[in-house]
């Protein structure tokens, strides 16, 4: 799964930033919004199809890839069928309603297919099948509540679709970095104990709750970042940031104390050590909050958007130090990554943080 998000990676391309901005300064024009809509979607097929040809030359070269060839490239499909979700639309427009109601049933009918047909190991390739399903069925929902908002998918030149791609160049390489930053331990620790390992569950366990718990911030964080492009109201981001910022907070220190609890009853009983390794992944997850408002919601409206990318870079290249360093010193460990990836959040907050507050007289004269 985790080599499947590069190519998703790639077809997203950023545009999830880049696309929803200029959705949002236009949202008034339904034809430039078309325009822009049309031109996004003709570049992710174009990166659609030349990820479908590099898996195809790793499968050939890739010795991993090769001897579980069905089941990677089944995640494969589950995840472009992810990448193509055209969601930069409604967060553009402001109008959450159609992701939620599609996320929530794309991902019931996920789940249910596979508590429905999984009964164990040798049924593993029903896995990615129902997340073909359900990702499928969300493009479907997708599509269809656009036309309905009034879309036009219009014919468009390949240029445009470059031209597209070129102005997502940077959030593309920002999220290599959060690619970087969030699956490298995991493959060190595959490498290091074997996928199949006690210990590799045992991360990936913990890792799993602690993404699962900083998904909760990307509501807060989608739902302004358009509002922040077109009204560039930072007095209702202060609001955001005070108030979020403590409640995060409280919820942090809950999930602290029972953390070994949360675990058990979420994992079973055989992942009680898995609640060490989440609490010291939840500095990161309480840090998370602030990189993520002072990134793009904070630094776009004032035209500083190249900073909230180079600190992801700034960050992926700390944890590829790190990482080396430990490997080079044999001290490779479950708590000793963890600690790896929960300073990434410090690094992206304190770089973005510091260019917001040298730039901060920008916010009063917008």
């Amino acid at each position: 799964m985790a080599y499947v998000l590069i190519f998703q990676v790639f077809v997203e391309f950023g545009f999830m930033i880049s696309a929803t901005a200029k959705v949002s300064k236009h949202r008034s024009s339904s034809e430039k919004v078309s325009e822009i809509i049309s031109a996004t979607m003709f570049a992710k097929t174009i990166l659609t199809v030349i990820s479908i040809i590099l898996f195809c030359l790793s499968a050939i070269f890739v010795p991993i890839v090769r001897d579980h060839v069905l089941i990677v490239s089944l995640f494969l499909i589950s995840s472009l069928l992810s990448a193509m979700l055209p969601d930069f639309f409604f967060r553009g427009i402001e109008k959450m309603k159609p992701i939620t109601i599609r996320t929530v049933a794309s991902r019931v009918l996920s789940l249910l297919l596979i508590i429905a047909f999984v009964r164990d190991e040798s049924q593993i390739a029903l896995i990615p099948i129902s997340f073909i399903v359900g990702n499928l069925l969300a493009l479907v929902i997708t599509v269809i509540a656009m036309v309905k908002a009034g879309v036009k998918f219009r014919r468009v030149q390949v240029k445009q679709a470059m031209a597209s791609i070129k102005e997502s160049l940077m959030f593309f390489f920002s999220r290599i970095a959060v690619g970087i930053n969030q699956f490298t331990g995991a493959f060190l620790v595959g490498f290091k104990f074997s996928p199949t390992s006690i210990e590799a569950g045992i991360f990936s366990g913990a890792t799993r709750i602690s993404t699962a718990s900083e998904m909760m911030l990307a509501p807060v964080s989608d739902s302004l970042y358009p509002h922040m492009v077109n009204k560039k109201d930072y007095g209702l981001f202060r609001k955001v940031v005070l108030g979020g910022g403590a409640i995060w907070f409280f919820v942090c220190v809950l999930v602290f104390i029972f953390a070994s609890d949360i675990c058990r009853i979420i994992l079973g009983p055989d992942y009680l050590a898995a609640g060490d390794l989440l609490r010291v992944l939840l500095f990161g997850n309480f840090m998370a909050f602030f990189s993520n408002m002072f990134g793009y919601n904070a630094l776009v409206p004032i035209g500083k958007s190249n900073h909230a990318n180079i600190a992801l870079l700034v960050s992926a290249g700390f944890n590829v130090l790190a990482y080396g360093v430990l490997w080079s010193t044999n001290s490779i460990s479950l708590i000793t990554i963890c600690i790896v990836m929960a300073s990434t959040n410090f690094i992206v907050f304190g770089y973005r943080g510091s260019v917001f507050w040298n730039n901060r007289h920008l916010t009063r004269t917008v």
